[in-house]
């Protein structure tokens, strides 16, 4: 149920959703594979928050990006969503052993007796973060809410104050951003062919460029571990 993709965004909650993509429409064809899910879940939900979608190409992928997805949903207060498909599900491969470097847990990173009341749960910042405290754990009155609301947490319909609370959610973007996992080239620098691939196809990309280099024809790889947000190389 999308309502909780938006749901998260309003109320600025973290959250790692995973989406084990397979054919569709409706039942489609439910044991096989197909890429069909990345605009669902790049427009899940109404209205306008900030999300990152991270789609591994390899097992190693799926456990490292899962461990960056729950730091970037803790760190930027919102959802994050993983993609992942048949194909990768069904797999059975040989892998080196993985650094199990375990998220700590959550904390609002400030110390909560330092902040003076009333606590504004969703203070307007130059990052759009505000700092998370936990209901019951401190002294604070903790007010959260799925309408939109002021930056203590109460409804509102002020219309000033709705636009500024849509800019503020949105400026989280700007950090996200900065934390993009950049795709990665393989192959020729110069290539004739480069062939371009998210998700689970990064392994039969790599193979048909080895495969056209062996043939003599230049050929390189470009392929996407993280498909939104994109930025442009250079930043």
């Amino acid at each position: 149920m999308v309502e909780g993709v938006s749901l998260a965004g309003m109320t600025e909650t973290p959250v790692v959703i995973v989406v084990g993509q397979r054919p569709g429409p409706a039942t489609g064809l439910p044991t096989r594979t197909e890429q069909g899910e990345l605009l669902f879940v790049l427009h899940a939900g109404h209205g306008e928050f900030p999300r990152a979608i991270f789609a591994p190409g390899s097992v190693e992928d799926c456990f490292y990006l899962t461990q960056k997805a729950f730091d970037i949903a803790a760190r930027f207060q919102g959802p994050v969503f993983i993609l992942t498909d048949q194909f990768i599900a069904d797999s059975y491969r040989a892998v080196d052993p993985f650094d199990p470097k375990a998220p700590g847990p959550a904390s609002p990173g400030v110390d909560p007796d330092d902040i003076t009341p009333p606590y504004r749960r969703y203070e307007i910042t130059p990052g759009g973060v505000s700092v998370r405290l936990f209901p019951g754990e401190t002294r604070h009155l903790v007010v959260a809410d799925s309408d939109e609301h002021t930056e203590d947490g109460h409804i509102t319909e002020d219309l000033e104050i709705r636009e500024r609370m849509v800019q503020k959610r949105l400026r989280k973007y700007d950090g996200i951003a900065r934390e993009v996992t950049a795709p990665e080239f393989s192959g020729d620098d110069e290539p004739r062919i480069l062939l371009v691939s998210w998700g689970s196809t990064r392994g039969a990309a790599l193979e048909a460029a080895s495969r056209l280099r062996a043939r003599g024809t230049p050929a390189a790889a470009l392929t996407f571990s993280q498909v939104w947000p994109l930025v442009p190389i250079n930043s």
